[in-house]
């Protein structure tokens, strides 16, 4: 998203502190990736949350995907690459951000309209994943 938040210095001003910080952490991601996949299992949380830091896991992973088809296209083929690293970089950032999104406001209504709210696709996994509905709130 970086051609973005160029593109729009107040998203840049930010979002661009957040990602400093994070950045600043070695190994932040990996720790952070870890940190969600461990108190996803923890029973002592709220199903909400549990069930929210799996989603969050398995986005993280669906995004690694197209991460590494770059990677490969750029191996064989650096002028595609060069033509395509914007939109797509692009592309990833705003449906990431369009998720965010939509799971923030789903969980604001979710004490009214009742549920979860489900990324399609990663929502079923990560509702399986985190349990049976029986838990606890």
């Amino acid at each position: 998203g970086r051609f973005l938040l160029e593109q729009v210095p107040l998203l840049g001003n930010v979002l661009g502190p957040a990602v400093f910080l994070f950045r600043s952490v070695p190994f932040g991601g990996l720790l952070a990736f870890w940190f969600m996949i461990n108190q996803s299992k923890n029973r002592d949380l709220p199903r909400i949350v549990r069930f929210n830091l799996q989603q969050a896991v398995l986005v993280d992973i669906a995004l690694f995907f197209p991460s590494l088809i770059g990677a490969l296209l750029s191996v064989g083929s650096p002028d595609l690459v060069s033509a395509l690293s914007e939109p797509a970089s692009d592309a990833m950032f705003v449906t990431l951000l369009g998720t965010i999104a939509y799971i923030c406001a789903g969980n604001l209504a979710t004490g009214k309209i009742g549920g979860f709210p489900k990324v399609p696709l990663i929502g079923e996994n990560a509702e399986r994943s985190i349990g049976g509905p029986f838990d606890s709130e």
